[in-house]
């Protein structure tokens, strides 16, 4: 679907072998679950640099059918867990990128996951797993925060970028900071 303004919707699930999901709005794109075995894809309508707020209530995919690919970008994205077959991409333009609650993402090995966060606090995460062989790329304006209970970055390739803070590791919440930072599997990191 597209729209000038805004989306909102429930759950959507594109069926077939390739079936593809692709939202496009100005203002707001609001989901549910996308389920999908081919590509899905939310952004901007007009390509003429409006960027949505996306917030997807629920997840990407599934253990039973995820997509070959994933693409959101907005102003603000907020997603909740993330199942992909292929490469993805979550990129907030001008405001935070979130993973809600315990989300993690996890793709196919020797996939690309990059993560672009533009928000005023850090980018939080628990788990990131592209396989032994994927690559992880984050990029946050204000700092990358690893959350405890969570299993860390699984790739060959990891590159970390924080422009105007820390790079930190497990926050135990109970009250323990600068914890190792769980990069399981790295062959090549970048700082």
């Amino acid at each position: 679907g597209s729209s000038n303004s805004s989306i909102n919707v429930g759950n959507v699930t594109a069926t077939g072998a390739t079936g593809a999901i692709q939202l496009k709005g100005n203002i707001a794109v609001s989901t549910g679950n996308l389920i999908a075995p081919g590509p899905v894809t939310i952004g901007e309508a007009c390509g003429c640099g409006f960027r949505p707020d996306v917030d997807v209530v629920g997840t990407i995919g599934n253990n039973t059918t995820a997509p070959q690919s994933i693409s959101v970008t907005g102003s603000t994205v907020d997603v909740g867990a993330v199942t992909g077959t292929g490469n993805v991409t979550l990129r907030a333009d001008s405001g935070l990128l979130t993973l809600s609650g315990a989300s993690a993402i996890a793709t196919a090995d020797a996939s690309t996951v990059t993560l672009t966060s533009s928000g005023a606090t850090p980018f939080l995460f628990k788990s990131i797993n592209a396989g032994n062989a994927g690559t992880v790329i984050i990029n946050s304006r204000n700092g990358i925060n690893q959350q405890y209970l969570g299993t860390g970055i699984r790739a060959k390739t990891i590159e970390l970028r924080a422009q105007n803070s820390d790079i930190i590791g497990l926050d135990s919440m109970g009250g323990a900071t600068n914890l190792d930072l769980l990069l399981n599997g790295a062959n090549s990191l970048s700082l």
